[in-house]
């Protein structure tokens, strides 16, 4: 969406954020000391979703649920069987809230940013409850049995002293987890705030971002108010409330945030597979070989990228590659993988490499439990692979960095890349792109794949500007059409 006001802010920078991780059980939790005020309330977060689920175990999308573990219970998440957003308090009870919004959401990359207020003083009934998304206001789902809180209702199940807040977990005392990341996590006791208080449009008007941590810090949170910026730990409340979370299960944080966007295993491409811990575990359930990318993409001469994958379990055929964006069988499960095409390249678990689906000796075998390493260097097309931390076919770091190729196991590359897995049977891997979670050291200059340095790396000058200023001309006279750089009607 444009911003209405035609110009916007500069970005500022959100360094950590939180990663929760189903398979591990997961959620923070806090139980306040005593009611705040049950009629206003606003709750603000950024979330990236981790893998779609499908079934009663839910999707990744829990922003706050509030409950005794008893049932009944207040939950503002993305519904497990419809991917829409729902606010509902006192469920499955008469009156209360019960809203689901459009529209779908779903586990596509990026960053979303949600609001929910509460406000029931508020006159107008269809205002007693708003929520944003972005900064934008999210209409109901009209095929839906909505209704609103009455005039001065007071919540049942949100910021009292008998419900305990969860962040992850639905709080019904069901065993449903959230799996993905969490930042920016507000909450604020007895005031109905907008988007506008927590986010704003770049300086382009067209992307929304969050505001700074002193700007948030000066708001003024109320008795059950909250802020967890996610800088020393998950759970730390940075209001100056006091309002501390308890880790439950180990919550960590991590460096993927809504101003810096990590390359992940890419879940909307998905053949036979489960993920989780962030889309950064992947487990394949057997059948065909299975092509995994990455989501970010690393354009072409631009940029040196480094990245670890951690074979946790072998399989079959198994390989780590770069290769074509655009492959059309990734995540197929029909057999085919990334390296079977002529802009496919690959270290396959016997140590060979592997282009356009032939294979040449090239380095050692690995297996289980095995860290495979990739350098690839965009600028001048050339590509290394390690284990355990030794560049295979003799090379070195000290050369990689120099740009040395007398030893890479493959040179002039060309085009987009992204980085893969391919693992058939019932194999399992961890991808390793954030720099924090490496267990070697890049060679000087290769960095990870993330929205930070590819925006670093990328030269947005040029002394031709004929690369960004062109005129293409289309020429029609009814029975055909030209198009490209000509004098047009010189016939």
């Amino acid at each position: 969406a444009a911003n209405a006001s035609g110009g916007g802010a500069a970005v500022t920078s959100v360094g950590n954020s939180a990663l929760l991780n189903r398979a591990n059980s997961q959620y923070l939790s806090l139980s306040p000391a005593s009611d705040g005020n049950l009629r206003t309330f606003t709750f603000s977060q950024w979330q990236y979703f981790g893998t779609e689920i499908t079934g009663s175990d839910g999707f990744s999308g829990r922003l706050l649920c509030a409950g005794t573990g008893s049932g009944n219970g207040g939950r503002m998440e993305i519904n497990y069987s419809d991917k829409r957003l729902i606010i509902f308090d006192n469920e499955g009870q008469s009156g209360g809230i019960r809203l689901k919004l459009d529209p779908l959401f779903h586990s596509d990359g990026s960053w979303h940013h949600f609001v929910i207020v509460i406000d029931t003083t508020n006159a107008v009934t269809v205002d007693r409850v708003r929520a944003y998304h972005n900064g934008e206001r999210l209409p109901v789902d009209v095929s839906y049995a909505n209704y609103y809180p009455a005039l001065n209702y007071q919540c049942i199940n949100f910021n009292n002293a008998t419900d305990t807040n969860e962040l992850g977990r639905d709080a019904r005392g069901l065993s449903r987890y959230s799996d993905g990341y969490i930042a920016e996590t507000i909450f604020i006791d007895g005031q109905a705030l907008g988007p506008e208080s927590f986010g704003q449009y770049d300086s382009t008007g067209l992307y929304w971002t969050p505001l700074t941590g002193n700007t948030i810090k000066a708001l003024t949170f109320g008795t059950n108010g909250f802020y967890l910026d996610n800088t020393t730990n998950a759970q730390t409340d940075a209001s100056g409330e006091g309002n501390n979370f308890t880790n439950n299960n180990t919550v960590v944080t991590t460096t993927n945030t809504p101003t810096n966007i990590e390359a992940l295993n890419n879940s909307l491409v998905r053949g036979n597979v489960t993920f989780s811990n962030g889309n950064r575990t992947m487990v394949f359930a057997g059948g065909s070989y299975d092509t995994q990318p990455s989501t970010l993409v690393m354009p072409e001469g631009i940029g040196k990228w480094y990245c670890e994958y951690t074979n946790t379990t072998l399989a079959s055929s198994s390989a780590y590659a770069i290769g074509d964006p655009a492959y059309p069988k990734m995540g197929t499960n029909d057999g085919g993988t990334i390296n079977d095409n002529a802009n496919g390249y690959s270290y396959n678990e016997g140590g060979t490499k592997v282009t356009n689906g032939s294979g040449s000796s090239y380095g050692s075998s690995w297996t289980s439990g095995d860290i495979i390493g990739i350098a690839y260097d965009a600028v001048n097309g050339s590509l290394w692979f390690s284990k355990n931390g030794t560049w295979q076919a003799s090379a070195t770091s000290a050369e990689i960095t120099a740009g040395t190729t007398t030893n890479a196991a493959f040179t002039g590359i060309t085009g987009d890349k992204i980085f893969a897995a391919v693992v058939g049977s019932t194999g399992a891997c961890t991808s390793n792109f954030a720099a924090d979670d490496w267990n070697y050291t890049a060679p000087t200059n290769f960095v990870a794949l993330n929205t930070t340095n590819i925006a670093a790396a990328t030269t947005r000058t040029a002394s031709d500007t004929n690369k960004y200023f062109q005129t293409t001309t289309y020429e029609g006279n009814g029975a055909g059409q030209r198009v490209g750089a000509f004098q047009p009607f010189d016939n």
